[in-house]
């Protein structure tokens, strides 16, 4: 049996998604806890590609259904407001997940069980 390794936060429902800066764009707020490490940022200058390359990846990776990375937070769906907190929590190595409905639970289960083959 597969013991799932994560440390993170779930949103707890689609309409108070907090994690966000709504005025910031998808992919700003994909990176508002590591922005000042590596690869994100070489002595104090934040590196837009990487910043760019991670929010390409992670949106594909995650199904955010945006025009761009670089809408707004607030222009999106409470289900992809999720979905951007989701993947940047869960696209660093994190030992816990913690969710508050069953739906979360069940997305978390789900995600337990594809990580060990990704």
């Amino acid at each position: 049996m597969y013991f799932c390794n994560l440390e993170a936060i779930a949103p707890s429902s689609s309409e108070d998604v907090n994690g966000l800066v709504g005025t910031f764009s998808i992919a700003e707020n994909l990176v508002l806890d590591t922005h000042g490490l590596a690869p994100f940022s070489k002595v104090g200058q934040l590196s837009a590609n990487k910043i760019s390359d991670n929010a390409t990846k992670l949106k594909a990776e995650f199904d955010i259904r945006a025009q761009s990375i670089y809408d707004t937070a607030n222009s999106l769906s409470g289900g992809n407001k999720q979905k951007v907190v989701l993947a940047r929590e869960l696209s660093r190595q994190v030992k816990v997940v913690v969710g508050v409905n069953r739906a979360e639970y069940r997305l978390i289960r789900l995600l337990c069980a594809i990580l060990p083959f990704l």
